[in-house]
């Protein structure tokens, strides 16, 4: 028996001296996963840091998005505020055309009656310089109704060219 004894304290020894081992191995093995996980917190802190700056990130990228989809929807507003100019400008160009039109048609009538008008008065002065050439009574009395017609014409020219100039200032 006690041989027995001698080897179970043997085998407790020696289970004892493996423990011990599997125990130095243990913590070297520890020690060396604490010196590994050194670095590796590092990264985990700077991986928090890049986790939260990505988290900024992409609130701000949703806002981008949200501005820009507002932005869209206020575009697709364009093209029908462009069509409703586009009409306009049509419209008032066709008004624009019409009162061109009337402006020049009342011009050419005004100018036509002028050019009559001058004529009559072309006539009526060389009637009037035969007429004084006949009579000198006359003479005086035409040459003052022909000063006169002068005047007339002035002004009638003068209101012409105004109406004129006015014409052009619509066109």
């Amino acid at each position: 028996m006690e041989t027995l004894i001698a080897i179970i304290f043997l085998l407790l020894i020696l289970v004892l001296i493996l423990f011990a081992i599997f125990l130095t191995r243990l913590n070297k093995t520890l020690k060396n996963i604490e010196n590994l996980l050194l670095p590796l917190q590092d990264t985990l802190n700077n991986l928090k840091t890049t986790s939260t700056k990505l988290d900024t990130l992409s609130n701000e990228v949703k806002i981008l998005l949200n501005n820009t989809n507002e932005l869209v929807d206020g575009l697709k507003i364009l093209p029908k505020v462009i069509e409703e100019i586009n009409n306009s400008i049509k419209d008032f160009k066709e008004i624009l055309e019409n009162q061109i039109e009337i402006i020049s048609d009342e011009t050419k009538k005004v100018l036509e009656e002028t050019h009559n008008t001058l004529k009559n008065v072309k006539e009526i002065s060389e009637k009037l310089k035969n007429l004084a050439n006949s009579a000198d009574p006359l003479i005086l009395s035409i040459k003052e109704f022909s000063n006169t017609g002068k005047t007339v014409i002035d002004n009638l020219n003068t209101q012409i060219k105004n109406f004129y100039i006015e014409a052009n200032a619509l066109i």
